[in-house]
């Protein structure tokens, strides 16, 4: 059985003060596909279950610690200089790692070609030294030969303090 989740936008809050302690990192979650949720199929389906990979931390999932991706954890760890020149590199570890699970999780089981993972590349990637901030175009490819663009924008990168 496979599980279903609506696409959302998240819009980043400001932290605030609970139980005395700071609590950052909070976000607000905005439907982005109307007033209901969709189920989705094909193309978008496997465009959001490559992104629920990619922004899952690995280690994450007590059931399972390889799911997931190192990117986030990567970008919030702090950074010299001179490392940030190599976040491209490790960016592609972690796409081709996404694109390894994807592909392991579809073995043996019955989806329909539009919905298997065929190839997952990066199309772009921006990084802004002075503001510490990524974007990134990845392209995923399924089986049936459809395309789809993931757009991850404004990934903060951590620095030294």
């Amino acid at each position: 059985m496979s599980k279903d989740i609506a696409i959302m936008k998240l819009k980043r809050v400001a932290p605030i003060v609970r139980d005395g302690s700071l609590r950052q990192d909070r976000f607000l979650v905005l439907r982005e596909m109307g007033k209901s949720s969709k189920i989705l199929t094909g193309i978008h389906k496997l465009a959001q279950f490559v992104t629920k990979i990619l922004l899952t931390t690995q280690g994450s999932d007590t059931f399972d610690p390889e799911y997931g991706s190192g990117l986030l954890f990567q970008l919030k760890t702090p950074k010299s200089r001179s490392e940030l020149a190599d976040i491209q590199a490790n960016v592609n570890i972690h796409m081709r790692d996404v694109k390894r699970q994807v592909i392991l999780s579809q073995t043996g089981v019955r989806l329909p070609s539009d919905e298997r993972l065929r190839d997952l590349q990066i199309k772009r990637f921006l990084f802004d030294e002075s503001q510490v901030k990524l974007e990134i175009d990845v392209e995923l490819t399924s089986e049936a030969g459809n395309t789809r663009v993931l757009n991850l924008k404004e990934l903060v990168v951590g620095e030294d303090e």
